[in-house]
């Protein structure tokens, strides 16, 4: 996977998925909700960081045995990776 982010030494595991983490940990404490315990929410929050990070990778990573995806520029490849992740979460939640 380290082909397909040039991040140099970072883990591209370790670095999009905590990221994800840590969003989720900061929406988790500061989403306003009526006397909901912090437990639920803390999964609540940790799925939807985690389960698009993990779509966006997924996609960038099958779509890079495409020719064509790979002719794309990196951030281009960065907004179709995020698109198409982001519309598959979107069907997952309905």
């Amino acid at each position: 996977m380290n082909g397909q982010f040039p991040l140099g030494d970072i883990n591209p595991f370790r670095y999009f998925f905590g990221i994800a983490v840590i969003v989720g940990l900061v929406f988790a404490f500061i989403s306003s909700t009526n006397d909901e315990p912090l437990l639920p929410r803390l999964v609540q929050w940790q799925l939807q960081s985690l389960l698009p990070m993990a779509l966006m990778v997924g996609v960038h990573i099958g779509l890079s045995f495409l020719s064509s995806f790979n002719l794309l520029s990196a951030w281009q490849k960065v907004f179709v990776s995020g698109a198409v992740g982001a519309s598959l979460f979107s069907l997952l939640r309905y």
